[in-house]
């Protein structure tokens, strides 16, 4: 064999080498960041059980008060009571917080129109508890936003986007 083709056919399976390396690396990546999704939607799932046990509190604390509802609102609070939590995709998610922010913000209203109610204890124990939630639900939406952005970019890697897209990794949603 010419001492040329040895040359070129050794380059050639050095760069292949360091092609499937690559691929590799990107592989173990991208599961890594899907891996770490799944945790933060398991999370989700966590946070949307504990808020929606206190805004149901916090409607039994305004029907103990005395708060007369309107029908509207009692369907509200039965449909939160009843809402599955199994958070496969963003979409899930997006579908929970929209049901339980109808109730939070149901709640917020009637609340301030009665300001009388605010100065319990246990409405300020639930208050907090609720902020506390909240707060730590938007962080989990910023990690998973974040890993969301490592994961589009082994996606979308120009040499292995359509190895990717055999495998089966497709496009997610935002949480926010």
């Amino acid at each position: 064999m010419p001492e040329g083709l040895k040359v070129f056919v050794w380059a050639v399976c050095i760069i292949a080498l360091i092609y499937v390396i690559w691929f590799l690396f990107g592989l173990v990546s991208i599961r890594s960041f899907v891996r770490n999704m799944k945790k933060k939607l398991k999370a989700a799932a966590v946070l949307f059980a504990g808020k929606r046990d206190f805004l149901l509190s916090l409607y039994a604390y305004c029907e103990k008060a005395g708060a007369s509802f309107q029908e509207d609102d009692a369907e509200k609070a039965t449909k939160a009571r009843w809402t599955k939590l199994d958070l496969k995709k963003a979409e899930d998610v997006e579908r929970v917080q929209g049901e339980l922010s109808v109730l939070e913000k149901r709640l917020n209203r009637y609340l301030n129109e009665n300001e009388n109610l605010k100065q319990g204890q246990e409405y300020l124990s639930l208050k907090e508890s609720l902020d506390d939630l909240n707060s730590n639900y938007r962080l989990i939406v910023a990690t998973y936003d974040n890993d969301l952005v490592g994961y589009d970019y082994w996606r979308k890697h120009f040499l292995f986007r359509w190895l990717f897209f055999l495998c089966g990794y497709r496009e997610r949603k935002r949480l926010s």
